[in-house]
């Protein structure tokens, strides 16, 4: 169950600041052009993370390295948060490619210990901790539409996941 509820709030993580794009956007006089280079950030950092997932693994063995992604994810989306609280887009910009180091990580690491964890019951289980990852991406997106049909900042609702994720 822990496994298939880290695949839930990575999901959760992935989503969470996509329907903020836009008051991101605005609350930082920036640019679709910045932006699609913010995104980019998250995606040479979930491309490091994917690399960097086998030695963090065997570094720190399967559970500790989970929590830790989970919570370098949480701790991204504190940054990110705060960033946008100073209007700061060089730190917006490092929080996006942590986040990214943190999802790709986060992936791989799952995925193992979610084979492993099939393995031991001796059953297919792997469909349904998938279903957790998308079922979190829709609760991070729905909650991301929440958050702005309130008007709730971006920046408070990082900062108020990160603490949940973590």
């Amino acid at each position: 169950w822990s496994v298939t509820a880290a695949f839930g709030l990575g999901g959760i993580t992935v989503s969470a600041w996509g329907p903020r794009l836009p008051a991101i956007k605005a609350s930082l006089g920036i640019g679709t052009a910045t932006i699609g280079l913010l995104l980019a950030g998250a995606t040479v950092g979930a491309i490091l993370g994917l690399l960097a997932s086998t030695p963090v693994l065997h570094w720190l063995g399967s559970r500790r390295a989970v929590g830790g992604a989970l919570l370098l994810m949480a701790a991204a989306m504190t940054v990110m948060g705060l960033a946008l609280i100073l209007g700061w887009v060089p730190l917006v910009a490092v929080a996006f490619v942590i986040i990214g180091i943190g999802i790709g990580t986060l992936d791989v690491l799952i995925n193992v210990e979610g084979s492993a964890v099939e393995r031991t019951a001796g059953r297919t289980l792997m469909p349904m901790m998938h279903a957790a990852w998308s079922i979190g991406v829709a609760v991070g997106a729905g909650i991301g539409a929440a958050c702005a049909a309130l008007g709730i900042t971006p920046a408070a609702q990082l900062i108020g996941e990160a603490v949940v994720i973590a």
